[in-house]
């Protein structure tokens, strides 16, 4: 007896702050289907219906259902309407959205003041542009991880076997580092993998270097893990490595791209810290996490794939930035002494969605990634070259620092500019930005981190023209 169409009654739970119309009735559905009130295989209310209940255009609904039925969550009947397909509950509890979601609500928020409120862009740095992402591959990512390949065993799918050779391609090619897959590790998040990094290497209660300014969740990660962590400065050129102590027992770094100083560590000096594991039996944690995009030359070489790297350098790479943070997956590359025993199947199930580890793997071993990359680098550039453009004509007492790569510039304002109160300033007129005084430990010329990912360059002159306004 075929399943009664129970859906047909539903009333969603729409935000009225999500933006445009037919994301919210998308985003309703979704949630209606992760919270259980639709089922695989329950019919929705017509479009008709949904539009006359919630008084809304009826185009924007049926171009939701469209866009749900063509990411496969929603399935279209001849004579039965719209369903939920079979296996959608599956892929949105686990991520799965209708094609590439747009920003987020901390990405894009209704500003809060006056009554002619405009978008709110978040340009806190970290945040990529998931809108750059192909939603037909992305989509084709996910209805091969609902339905797993037959031709390896539960195990080997359960344990990421699978991604993690597609992983060892991705980083030779991507960042110059030789692996094998015994040696890379899953994570949820960065700072996971420190956590994890801390108690391989036996850290608890040993001296660890942090950049001074760096990353808070990675300086997090190591305190709550029992390290002692001692802040070094960092300048244009990275690191001040000359002040590691023999008495250090591993340094956390951002070589590529300073996080978040923008700057990248020197050749002489990655050689030094290398050298200096190497004579010290210590450990360098090499945070990689927006070390794919370099705009001005080639990548720098990771410090892992320099000479001796290997034996004493923890890689840490994620697909937070490269692609889209949702999937909440990041990588190690472990050396010898660390990588013993491999990461079992218990260790890594509770951590990681199998689902995720699926698609992302589907994603690299059929290309997507990389013709992603491509695309995701002309777009940044842009956006990058225009934002410093306007910010040289617009805003010449601020001073952009660091290289030409990541997702984030550091602008460093006048020595009598208070960076809090002028990030302040900049929310209220709908841009969030995030002040260099919250990445230090000790005190620090003022500066505003910008991230550009999700900066439109059509937005860069009004952008800067408020951050101009804000300064005193």
């Amino acid at each position: 007896m075929p399943r009664p169409a129970i859906g047909v009654h539903l009333r969603l739970d729409l935000d009225p702050e999500v933006r445009p119309i037919r994301r919210r009735v998308a985003e309703g559905v979704l949630a209606a289907i992760a919270a259980g009130r639709l089922h695989d295989g329950d019919a929705l209310p017509s479009t008709r219906t949904v539009a006359r209940t919630h008084g809304l255009p009826r185009s924007a609904v049926v171009e939701a259902y469209d866009e749900l039925v063509g990411a496969t969550i929603l399935a279209s009947r001849h004579g039965s309407g719209t369903v939920v397909s079979a296996g959608a509950t599956h892929l949105v509890r686990h991520g799965a959205r209708s094609g590439v979601r747009p920003p987020s609500p901390r990405q894009e928020r209704r500003a809060a003041t006056g009554s002619g409120a405009s978008p709110t862009l978040d340009l806190r740095p970290g945040t990529p542009d998931t809108s750059l992402i192909r939603a037909a591959g992305w989509n084709r990512a996910w209805r091969a991880a609902i339905v797993p390949s037959g031709t390896s065993a539960p195990e080997e799918q359960e344990s990421g076997e699978a991604l993690r050779l597609a992983l060892v391609d991705h980083i030779r090619r991507f960042r110059g580092i030789s692996t094998t897959p015994d040696r890379i590790g899953l994570h949820p998040t960065v700072r996971s993998a420190v956590t994890d990094l801390a108690h391989r290497g036996g850290l608890v209660g040993a001296s660890v270097v942090m950049e001074d300014p760096g990353y808070p969740a990675a300086r997090e990660g190591l305190r709550r893990s029992g390290a002692d962590v001692r802040p070094v400065p960092v300048d244009d050129q990275g690191l001040l490595v000359a002040r590691v102590r023999d008495t250090d027992a591993a340094v956390y770094v951002t070589p590529a791209h300073q996080y978040p100083t923008g700057s990248a560590m020197s050749l002489p000096r990655r050689v030094a810290l290398v050298q200096w594991a190497l004579d010290h039996d210590g450990l360098v944690i090499e945070d990689d996490y927006d070390g794919e995009f370099r705009y001005d030359a080639d990548p720098v070489p990771a410090l892992a794939s320099l000479h001796g790297g290997g034996e004493r350098v923890a890689y840490i790479g994620t697909s937070s930035k490269i692609l889209t943070p949702e999937l909440r997956i990041a990588w190690t590359v472990l050396p010898p002494h660390l990588a013993s025993p491999a990461p079992s199947v218990e260790r890594v199930r509770p951590l990681v969605s199998g689902f995720a580890v699926r698609a992302l793997t589907h994603l690299l071993v059929h290309g997507e990634v990389g013709r992603h990359h491509a695309r995701a680098m002309r777009t940044y550039a842009a956006r990058r070259a225009m934002l410093i453009r306007h910010l040289r004509e617009l805003a010449p007492l601020v001073e952009v620092t660091g290289v030409s790569a990541g997702l984030h510039v550091l602008a460093r304002l006048p020595a009598f500019v208070d960076d809090a109160e002028v990030a302040a300033a900049l929310g209220a007129s709908g841009y969030l930005v995030a002040p260099l005084s919250d990445y230090a430990v000790r005190p620090q010329p003022p500066g505003l981190v910008i991230g550009y990912a999700m900066l439109p360059e059509s937005r860069a002159r009004d952008f800067v023209r408020a951050l101009a306004s804000a300064l005193p």
